[in-house]
C-alpha cells in the first residue's frame, strides 16, 4: 500500500474544547463521519449533507444564457469579470439566500470496559478506501476497530475484534460539543427526539423546523441485550451497521439495515471510491514517514512542510 494515501495519528482526537477538530473524516457525499478514537470511549460524529438549519431561499430563477456569455468571457482572458457573471444576474432577478448553519445528526458512542493501560496507539485514515482504523494492544490483547461509509448502500459499516473478550456499551444521542449551540438544539427538539433500544440496536430520530432526522443502528455477532438505556455487547468481535436519513418524511421513510460480511462490504465500496480518488492526484513533498503528531511538531519548532 502507498504510504502517501495513508494518514497516521499516534493519539484520539484531543483538541481542548472541539474534538471534532481532530477527528478523521468518512463519508460518500451523502453522509459523513468523525472518529475521534478514544480508547475507553469511541465516539464517531454522523451528518448528512442535506442537514441545515436557518436557511432560506427564493425560487432559483432559470438563468439559460448566463454560462455560454461565461465561456466567451473566459475565452478571452477576462476571468475577473466572469467570475461575477452569474451572481450579478441572480440579483438582477430578485434571488436572495441565507446559507444556514449545519446541523449534526447525531453520535454513536461506544464505552468500553477496561482496567489496563494500552500501547502501541494508532489511528488510521486509508484515503484510497475511505476507511478508518483504531489499533492498540492492552496487556496481552489487541484490538482492531475499522470502519467506513459505503458509496454503494449509503450504510455505515463497523468492525470490532480483539483477541479476548470485550464488554461493551452502546448508545447513540445528540453530539455535545459543549457548546451553547448544542444546549439550543436540545431545547428546540426536546419534544421530537425518539431514542428506543432493543436487544439488536438503537432507532433515532427528531425533527426541527428546518429538517428531520433519523439514524437505525443494528448489531450483530455478540451477544447484545439493552441495559439502563444503553446496548450492552460482550464478545471477541461484533459488527454495527448504521443508516442516517434526512429530510422531511425520513422518520418514517428509513429502512433498516441488514446483517453483512464487512470485507464484501468495503470491496464493493472501494471499487467505486477508488474511481473518484484516482482521478485526480497531487504530490506536495515527498513521503516523510512521519505521523501527523510528528509533523505537527515540526512545525510548532522548525518550519513547517508543504
Amino acid at each position: 500500500m502507498n504510504r502517501n494515501d495513508i494518514l497516521y495519528m499516534k493519539r484520539p482526537a484531543s483538541w481542548y474544547g472541539d474534538l471534532g477538530r481532530e477527528g478523521l473524516a468518512l463519508g460518500n457525499g451523502k453522509t459523513g463521519a468523525l472518529v475521534l478514537g478514544g480508547v475507553g470511549t469511541e465516539e464517531i460524529i454522523f451528518n448528512r449533507a442535506d442537514m441545515w438549519n436557518e436557511y432560506h431561499h427564493t425560487e432559483i430563477p432559470r438563468l439559460d444564457g448566463v454560462l455560454e456569455k461565461m465561456r466567451k468571457t473566459i475565452d478571452k482572458g477576462d476571468y475577473i469579470e466572469a467570475n461575477s457573471m452569474l451572481y450579478d444576474e441572480l440579483v438582477k432577478a430578485g434571488y436572495s439566500s441565507e446559507p444556514g448553519v449545519p446541523q449534526t445528526l447525531g453520535s454513536l458512542r461506544i464505552d468500553f470496559q477496561t482496567d489496563s493501560l494500552f500501547s502501541n496507539y494508532r489511528r488510521i485514515l486509508y484515503m484510497d478506501k475511505a476507511e478508518c482504523e483504531v489499533k492498540y494492544d492492552q496487556k496481552e490483547k489487541s484490538v482492531s476497530r475499522k470502519c467506513f461509509i459505503s458509496r454503494k448502500d449509503d450504510t455505515f459499516y463497523y468492525s470490532f475484534t480483539s483477541t479476548e473478550d470485550t464488554e461493551a456499551f452502546i448508545s447513540f444521542g445528540i453530539y455535545n460539543d459543549k457548546t451553547s449551540n448544542t444546549n439550543r438544539i436540545k431545547e428546540e427538539i426536546a419534544d421530537s427526539l425518539k431514542i428506543s433500544y432493543s436487544n439488536s440496536g438503537i432507532d433515532f430520530s427528531f425533527k426541527t423546523k428546518w429538517t428531520e432526522g433519523a439514524a437505525k443502528i443494528r448489531v450483530y455477532g455478540a451477544d447484545s441485550k439493552e441495559e439502563n438505556g444503553k446496548l450492552r455487547i460482550c464478545g471477541k468481535s461484533f459488527s454495527i451497521a448504521i443508516k442516517c436519513f434526512s429530510g422531511k418524511g425520513s422518520i418514517k421513510k428509513g429502512k433498516e439495515p441488514t446483517d453483512f460480511n464487512y470485507d464484501e462490504k468495503l470491496k464493493e465500496h472501494v471499487l467505486l471510491h477508488k474511481k473518484l480518488y484516482n482521478s485526480a492526484d497531487i504530490r506536495l513533498c515527498k513521503g516523510e514517514n512521519k505521523t501527523n503528531e510528528e509533523l505537527l511538531d515540526v512545525a510548532y519548532d522548525q518550519n513547517a512542510s508543504p
